[in-house]
């Protein structure tokens, strides 16, 4: 995809990882609730502010113009925390999950496919795909990408 390669997303990334490079567990987990909160919540300063970054904004577009094939596209640091994304993700903290363990921690050519589940936010059958993002001047991984992809709308393209 490429999201991976973009020297713009790949830009947008690094600043975060330097803005982020002294952040401890417990201020991420802390980071991750507060997202938590505010996804059931009518204030979200802390969500609003990254859907309404640039990377996000490109990500909604290049998710529109699958006309359904992609349910969500999100970019993470090196920390697994959203750098941008199309939609609400349920937390700001993917670090726990494979989806950043087996891509990002993989190094440069990591990768991970999810099992295909029900995904009640966008009501479709889904499976995520991520990668590793890496720095192109110094090969280092530095964030990844993941892409929800609607497996009916998959199955139905010709």
């Amino acid at each position: 995809m490429k999201i991976i390669t973009d020297i713009d997303v790949i830009n947008i990334i690094k600043e975060q990882n330097k803005n982020h490079k002294l952040l401890t567990k417990s201020q991420i987990i802390s980071l991750d609730r507060q997202w938590i909160n505010e996804v059931n919540s009518n204030e979200r300063l802390m969500i609003d502010k990254s859907l309404e970054n640039t990377l996000s904004h490109y990500l909604k577009k290049i998710k529109n113009e699958s006309n359904g094939l992609h349910t969500e596209i999100f970019v993470m640091d090196n920390k697994g925390l959203n750098v941008g994304q199309s939609n609400i993700t349920s937390d700001y903290w993917q670090g726990d999950e494979a989806k950043l363990q087996k891509s990002l921690e993989r190094g440069k050519s990591g990768f991970h496919i999810s099992n295909i589940k029900y995904d009640e936010s966008s009501k479709v059958f889904q499976s995520q795909i991520s990668l590793t993002i890496t720095d192109p001047t110094s090969g280092t991984p530095i964030g990844a990408l993941t892409v929800g992809i609607d497996i009916e709308k998959a199955l139905s393209i010709k």
